[in-house]
């Protein structure tokens, strides 16, 4: 399948610039920042033109850092294809690309059969009785607690309004499920906890009984088939509790992009999937396909007429190829294809509510030069989507009308900045959607990296919103949208309310009919827009650090870069230090001021003023990196850090430079790295291929050294640790489907045990990220899976299920804070947690249901 991301494009261009610069080009400011810390990226362009090119992830990196440095202006946005293919990378089955997402189900079954352990109560209990518990109080017995980020949110793909009540919504989150408001998004609440690692990707009511809801899973947009869905799930009583679709289960709806509920019978469902349209006459008790788009990557959008009998059904087809449209005027029993052309990629539809035949397109393109992955064009149709007349191309001579699925403030970046550099950053196959006025068929939106909308039949646009303005500018809206919406009651007048589904959650505004913005380098406008994200705690978090005493946390994630949070300030009110997609973090605890954050790749960067700025931090690197690379802080020496690529680096200057300590690793490149509590010698780290290498000379190792230590797994390596106070003892988790999840040495890393349990006491066979030794209690271990946190009280001899409050949610990262005695979780998809460590001994026996109640 080709690759239409413009990457390959940027590495072509960024060769160009360095080759520009490295020939005494430069301008003033080019040399300014040279001469302030950019040997390394003069060394790595260098490279490249001498014919050694680096990774493209690393070409496209270097492109928008210089970028950046000249701007002053645009923040680091996020890499979604990049993101999705880490995250798979991580958990894939050895020889396999794409995930067992049905495993997961499986697991969470498995789970619901093992041992509970409460860590706030101290006590244990059977899953029996725990269910029993649930039964008797409202809710479930949520002992740990959430600190957010409630203000953040996360990728946004589904949003649905109950017309009869349109303070009831409805949001699907890709990591976190779907989510519920009652008071207009004012705040939200999970629905179900068998979705946490399930991509919602549609989300579509009954509109005879509001209570039944339908949840299609899978991103099916991405050029690679890294996360898939696990079909249909429903719902019949308003979220409360959901039902997995056992028609749905097979490989036909690992990818459902959109759900529509016939107007002429309710029971009549829609699915547009990765392999087709699809139909279930008995509300997704059987479906039958009536349209095969398999070879052409699927149906990317489906719109159906409430006013006709029977149905007329208009369907986009085509992803990373030659797209097409197709009309039914018989409920999809016969087809034409009513429009296709060259260089025509994933396509978006929507009908004119108030006039429903006129229908637009918005087509993006696969046709290269700058217009690839942007659009290519927004098409009308004025007989219901049979036939289809141009309104706007991207050879308009009016920029700002082709920008529509570009990076806007990239593509002005000369108007916007001076000179004559212009980065088209397209992302039409990701993030691509259209809508029109309820009450105005002449008056359509886009949504790509930023919201357009046109008064004139889609013919001129301008801005409706700006993601790189400040987050508190009345004007900003996160990048990357995926959702559109009207209020149910939208008159044009009295009620002008649109809302908006993103990378960061969900968005409101109240001033639709504003006049949109014509200058692209402008932060301010007409719009008025709120951040509904009160409560919608779908963060996804890589990693995270914790403050001395517990009361302030950071951690970089997914979309939404570094985020920082303290309970002074509650969950609600957390802050962004950096932008982008971040990583790994950690704070000195003897000067809080200094912290360090990266975003991708190698990238780590460094404040000393407690987060207002930060600088890069990574010089004397030059290596490859992960898309998330890991570093970590020595315990002992906080100016002592390490991190890695295809090499290990230290530096013992609080990042003032660093150097090269390992020879280059026998495989893969370092996913997880340790250092030991009482002696900085003592180091560990993991790898991408399974090996665990060790030294207890760390602080002497050069290039030359070569670190040793076996290949424990046939896997990725997620976390290692030391065992507090004993530093021969380490521990392991693996990330891999079909691997042992959890290991142990007791010879500094010569030989390893599998530590996974046995019988109704085993892990199950689900990714495990991080492991985190009790100090308390040296037979206590948590670990952090797929699906939450599971701990030992025997040192792995058999596990239970820690009862926490974020259901079965990835836990990506498990942080244990000495001086406040808590153990920290940092999710990828449910934000951030806390409980207490649990004194040394559990208490005895198991605790009954009453006992339990008594101490909620």
């Amino acid at each position: 399948m080709q690759y239409s991301s413009p990457r390959l494009r940027t590495a072509l261009a960024v060769l160009a610039v360095w080759c520009l610069l490295l020939s005494g080009c430069q301008s003033a400011k080019e040399k300014s920042a040279a001469a302030e810390g950019e040997p390394v990226l003069l060394a790595e362009a260098g490279q490249a033109a001498a014919g050694s090119p680096l990774p493209p992830e690393r070409m496209e990196f270097l492109e928008k850092k210089r970028a950046r440095k000249e701007a002053k202006g645009p923040k680091r946005f996020d890499q979604p294809s990049e993101a999705q293919q880490f995250y798979a990378s991580q958990r894939a089955p050895v020889g396999e690309t794409s995930l067992p997402v049905q495993k997961y189900i499986e697991a969470i079954n498995a789970s619901k059969q093992m041992p509970v352990f409460s860590s706030r109560l101290n006590q244990s209990f059977t899953a029996d009785s725990i269910r029993a518990l649930d039964a008797k109080r409202t809710g479930t017995l949520s002992t740990w607690t959430s600190v957010g980020p409630g203000n953040v949110g996360g990728r946004t793909r589904a949003l649905i309004i109950q017309a009869n009540s349109p303070n009831i919504m409805y949001a699907g989150g890709v990591a976190g499920g779907v989510w519920k408001s009652v008071d207009s998004g004012a705040s939200w609440t999970p629905q179900g906890d068998l979705f946490a690692n399930l991509a919602v990707c549609s989300l579509v009511m009954d509109p005879t009984n509001p209570q039944v809801i339908y949840a299609g899973t899978g991103e099916g947009y991405f050029n690679a088939d890294a996360v898939r869905g696990a079909g249909l799930f429903k719902t019949t009583d308003g979220g409360a509790t959901w039902t997995q679709l056992p028609s749905t289960t097979g490989s036909n709806f690992h990818y459902v992009n959109r759900l529509v509920v016939s107007p002429n019978d309710h029971n009549r469902i829609y699915a547009a999937t990765r392999t087709g349209l699809w139909v279930s006459p008995d509300a997704g008790a059987t479906w039958s396909r009536l349209y095969d788009a398999s070879s052409v990557n699927g149906v990317t959008d489906l719109v159906v007429r409430t006013d006709t009998n029977p149905d007329t059904v208009v369907i986009a087809c085509g992803i990373f190829t030659t797209a097409t449209i197709r009309y039914s005027n018989d409920a999809g029993a016969t087809w034409s294809s009513s429009y296709s052309e060259a260089g025509m990629d994933r396509t978006s539809l929507a009908i004119a509510p108030s006039s429903q035949n006129i229908v637009y397109a918005l087509v993006s393109s696969n046709a290269g030069g700058n217009y690839n992955s942007g659009m290519q064009a927004v098409l009308r149709s004025v007989d219901g989507g049979a036939s289809w007349a141009t309104q706007v191309r991207n050879t308009s001579p009016t920029k700002l009308n082709t920008t529509q699925l570009s990076n806007t403030v990239y593509a002005f970046y000369s108007t916007c900045w001076g000179g004559s550099n212009v980065f088209w950053y397209n992302q039409g196959w990701y993030d691509n959607v259209i809508a029109v006025d309820p009450v105005d068929p002449n008056r359509v939106w886009t949504g790509g990296i930023d919201l357009y909308r046109s008064d004139d039949q889609g013919q001129n646009w301008g801005l409706a919103s700006s993601w790189w303005a400040n987050s508190n500018a009345p004007y900003y809206v996160h990048a990357d949208q995926h959702a559109i919406v009207f209020h149910p009651n939208y008159n044009g007048t009295t009620n002008t309310t649109v809302f908006v589904g993103n990378d960061g959650g969900v968005f409101r505004s109240d001033t639709a009919r504003a006049a949109t913005n014509s200058n692209p380098c402008s932060t301010t406008g007409n719009f008025v827009w709120t951040n509904l994200n009160n409560g919608y705690g779908v963060t996804q978090f890589y990693y995270g650090a914790v403050y001395p005493g517990g009361a302030t946390y950071f951690g970089g994630t997914q979309d939404n870069g570094t985020q920082r949070g303290s309970t002074a300030a509650g969950p609600n009110a957390w802050a962004t230090l950096q932008g982008g997609d971040g990583g790994a973090v950690a704070v000195n605890p003897q000067n809080t001021q200094v912290l360090y954050a990266e975003y991708t790749n190698i990238s780590i960067t460094k404040s000393t003023n407690g987060g207002a700025t930060f600088v890069d931090a990574y010089a004397g690197i030059a290596d490859s990196f992960p898309f998330i690379a890991v570093f970590v802080m020595d315990p002992n020496a906080p100016d002592t850090l390490w991190t890695g690529g295809t090499k290990l680096w230290r530096t013992t200057n609080a990042a003032g430079i660093w150097t090269q300590a390992s020879a280059v690793l026998p495989s893969g490149r370092v996913s997880a790295l340790a250092v030991f509590k009482g002696d900085s010698n003592r180091v560990a780290t993991g790898t991408s291929t399974g090996y665990v290498l060790t030294s207890t000379a760390a602080l002497a190792a050069t290039s030359a050294t070569t670190w040793t230590g076996p290949k424990i797994v046939n896997g990725y390596i997620s976390s290692v640790a030391y065992a507090p106070g004993l530093s021969s003892t380490l521990y392991a988790t693996c990330s891999t489907f079909g691997q042992p999840h959890v290991l142990k040495s007791t010879d500094s890393g010569a030989t390893w045990t599998n530590i996974s349990g046995t019988g109704t006491g085993a892990l199950p066979d689900v990714p495990a990220l991080s492991v985190a030794p009790d100090p308390n209690n040296p037979n206590r271990l948590y670990v952090g899976t797929d699906i939450g946190v599971y701990v030992t009280n025997n040192g792995g001899t058999s596990w239970a299920v820690e009862h926490t409050g974020f259901a079965n949610v990835t836990t990506a990262n498990l942080v244990i804070e000495p001086q406040s005695k808590r153990l920290f979780a940092f999710t990828h998809g449910r934000g951030a947690w806390y409980v207490p460590l649990p004194p040394a001994k559990p208490a005895s026996g198991t605790a009954s249901v009453e006992l339990l109640l008594l101490n909620q």
